[in-house]
C-alpha cells in the first residue's frame, strides 16, 4: 500500500473521542466501519494517530484495541491532558493532580448546584483509573449512578468507589459534574462561578475541572517537544469546548457543523457530517490509499 498526501508532511493526528471519533446513537457508542478503516490505513502508512480525550487511560487503550492500533499508537492523552502516557516507553510523559485549592473549589461548586437544586453527580477520577462517586444530588442516587455508568459506555470497565471526602492520596486528576438531563452549563458557569476559565464544558451533560495549566493543547505541546515535530506535521480533530486548546496546534484543524462557534472559527475544515463519519471523511480527504 502506498500513501499520497494531499497536505504535504502530515504525519501526526490528534483526535478527540466522544462526539468526534465516537458517536453516541441509539444508546450505543460506535465508530463507523469506514472510519476504522481510514485510521488503520493511516497507521499502516506510518503516520501516528493519538486519541486526546477527557476519558481515562484504560478507555483509550480499549479504543485502540477496537481500532486495531494498540501496538502502533505512540501516545494517549487522557483526562483532558492531566495524563499523557508514552506507550513506547511505558511511562508518563505528564501526570498532574488536583490541588487542595481545587478541592475547595469542588466543594463550592457542589454547594452552589445543591442550592440551585440541579440533579447532578460529582464524579472524580484518579491517576490510576479509579472512579469515585463523591456527591450525588438526585432523588434516587442509585438510579443516577446506574445512568452515569450506562452513559460512560460499553467499552468502559469501571469499578466505582464511594468517598465522602477529598484526600491528596487519591491522586485525583479530574472532577466531572454530570447532569442527567441536557443542561445549559455555559449559562450556569457564567452566572454563578468566578473561576470560569477553570471549568470546561465537555458535553451537553457535563463540565469538568482539571489541574491548573492542564489541557489537551498543553499535552500536544509536550509531545511536539518530545518527538521534535512542528504544527505543519499535525492534524487535529475535535468537536467541543475542551478541544479549543488542541486547535491552537496543527496546520489542519477539523470539526463538524455541531461544534460550538468558537471552535468552528478556528477550524480549517467544517464537515456537515455526524460524529465518527466526519473523521473518516477528513482522513480520506487528506490521504489517498491504494
Amino acid at each position: 500500500m502506498t500513501k499520497t498526501s494531499k497536505a504535504s508532511g502530515l504525519s501526526w493526528f490528534f483526535c478527540d473521542l466522544d462526539g468526534t471519533l465516537l458517536r453516541y446513537q441509539n444508546n450505543q457508542h460506535l465508530i463507523e466501519p469506514t472510519t476504522k478503516r481510514a485510521v488503520a490505513q493511516l497507521v499502516e502508512s506510518g503516520a501516528n494517530f493519538v486519541v486526546a480525550t477527557g476519558r481515562k487511560p484504560s478507555d483509550v487503550r480499549n479504543i485502540y484495541k477496537e481500532l486495531g492500533i494498540e501496538q502502533a499508537s505512540p501516545y494517549l492523552i487522557a483526562n483532558n491532558g492531566a495524563v499523557v502516557w508514552d506507550l513506547k516507553r511505558n511511562s508518563y510523559l505528564n501526570k498532574q493532580t488536583l490541588s487542595l485549592s481545587d478541592f475547595d473549589l469542588i466543594d463550592h461548586i457542589n454547594q452552589t448546584l445543591n442550592q440551585l437544586n440541579h440533579e447532578y453527580g460529582c464524579i472524580l477520577y484518579g491517576l490510576n483509573d479509579q472512579v469515585y462517586f463523591y456527591h450525588i444530588h438526585a432523588p434516587d442516587s442509585q438510579a443516577f449512578k446506574q445512568y452515569f455508568a450506562f452513559y460512560e459506555g460499553e467499552f468502559v470497565q469501571n469499578q466505582y468507589l464511594e468517598i465522602d471526602g477529598l484526600k491528596t492520596e487519591y491522586n485525583l486528576v479530574k472532577a466531572i459534574w454530570f447532569f442527567k438531563e441536557v443542561h445549559q452549563q455555559k449559562a450556569v458557569i457564567a452566572q454563578h462561578f468566578t473561576n470560569q476559565e477553570r471549568l470546561v464544558i465537555t458535553s451537553a451533560h457535563s463540565f469538568e475541572l482539571v489541574p491548573l495549566n492542564v489541557s489537551k493543547g498543553h499535552a500536544i505541546n509536550l509531545i511536539k517537544q518530545q518527538v521534535k515535530i512542528t504544527d505543519n506535521q499535525i492534524m487535529v480533530l475535535g468537536d467541543s469546548y475542551n478541544d479549543l486548546p488542541m486547535f491552537q496546534h496543527g496546520v489542519v484543524k477539523v470539526t463538524n457543523h455541531l461544534a460550538p462557534d468558537n471552535l468552528k472559527q478556528l477550524a480549517t475544515r467544517v464537515y456537515d457530517l455526524p460524529a465518527s463519519l466526519f473523521v473518516g471523511q477528513a482522513l480520506n480527504d487528506y490521504f489517498k490509499f491504494d
